[in-house]
């Protein structure tokens, strides 16, 4: 079944429905189809609720933006007829049961379309100035923790550029980034976490060709057991520089002071064993907080994961043995911690937990593990 692009009929609300109910209907749409909800079903399952996911998150993005809205009615009225015919049936007919999601009535308005009002030529200022606009619209609401400027026609956007808008729904927190390099994707972040500083982001002229980070302090915060049932951070990959593969690095501290996420995405080498992939595109999700393998501790903990699309050979020891000393091989997470804190002292771990494969969303990926305190 194609799925719809009227919005309206995606969350399955009314074309008058205000803010609330907007947000409520997102809500139960997206707890009952994010990805961390679908793992035990089919592939073909997965992808189609993924997709639902998708559709419904950007459809309660435009409804609560006034501009965007007013811009989708507009569209919506000059494609919308009176009632359907019997080729255009409604996405989910009362009586015929079923309970797959968008199976709902779309409602139309209650009045009948008035037929146009006749012509009148518009009055203008006796001195030739035009007529004040008293409805112009207002600009979009922007976070205030967005930051950069979007890019502009071909030929107009200054090099380098990078924007990274953030907004907000009922479960999450999510930071989109594309720049002049190629980079193009979305972190999303449970509102188990609540945002308190501005995403700390490359400088404008950094090399972001490699790889490139993003921190962002963060509280623990208040929230419901739906929530709680999710992932911490969800990552989607969109377009990478030179359509390269891509590896996942997230290190999460804690201390006395706050505690802050650091997401890494970096490019891999094209080999024989890691070869160019078809599509750069890919999604993950995960918990960022091992903390409850060290319950106490002076200074700070933390906990850093490392994502690989294959195996890593290059970060374990011999029969997969976890590495235990200095140095610690290249690409491991150890190698990058103690780089940080040089006096971190690591919590043993069996090498089944330090380096397991994982899934998540029909995707397996090879997942390191370290954790330790200062």
């Amino acid at each position: 079944m194609s799925f719809p692009t009227n919005h309206y009929q995606i969350l399955g609300v009314d074309i008058q429905a205000d803010d609330a109910a907007i947000k409520k209907a997102y809500k139960k749409l997206a707890l009952e189809n994010h990805p961390d909800k679908t793992l035990h079903l089919s592939a073909a399952l997965v992808e189609r609720r993924t997709k639902i996911f998708k559709l419904a998150t950007t459809a309660y993005e435009i409804l609560l933006d006034p501009i965007q809205r007013a811009k989708h009615d507009k569209t919506l009225a000059q494609s919308v007829r009176p009632s359907y015919t019997k080729t255009e049936q409604p996405f989910h007919q009362p009586g015929t049961g079923g309970t797959e999601p968008f199976q709902h009535q779309y409602q139309q308005r209650p009045n009948p379309p008035k037929p146009p009002e006749p012509f009148r030529p518009p009055k203008f200022h006796p001195f030739g100035a035009p007529p004040p606009n008293t409805s112009a619209p207002q600009p979009p609401r922007r976070h205030p923790f967005t930051s950069g400027t979007p890019p502009g026609p071909i030929g107009t956007t200054p090099s380098p550029w990078f924007y990274a808008p953030v907004s907000e729904n009922p479960i999450r927190t999510n930071l989109s980034f594309l720049n002049h390099a190629g980079w193009h994707f979305r972190i999303e972040v449970s509102k188990k976490y609540k945002w308190i500083l501005r995403p700390v982001l490359p400088l404008l002229n950094t090399d972001t060709e490699g790889d490139i980070m993003v921190r962002i302090s963060v509280q623990r915060n208040t929230y419901s057991a739906t929530v709680n049932a999710l992932k911490d951070v969800v990552i989607d990959v969109k377009a990478t520089p030179g359509n390269k593969g891509t590896a996942l690095s997230s290190i999460f501290k804690e201390t006395r002071q706050g505690m802050e996420i650091c997401i890494t995405i970096g490019t891999l080498p094209v080999t024989a064993a890691a070869p160019l992939p078809p599509t750069p595109a890919w999604s993950w999700s995960f918990d960022v907080d091992l903390g409850f393998l060290i319950p106490f501790y002076k200074e700070l903990r933390v906990s850093h994961l490392m994502f690989y699309p294959h195996y890593p050979s290059h970060a374990v020891g011999k029969d997969g043995a976890v590495p235990a000393k200095k140095p610690f091989p290249m690409g491991s997470p150890q190698a990058e911690l103690v780089s940080l804190f040089e006096e971190i002292q690591f919590v043993a771990m069996s090498k089944g937990f330090y380096c397991e494969e994982v899934g998540w969303a029909g995707r397996k990926r090879w997942r390191l593990a370290a954790v330790g305190s200062v």
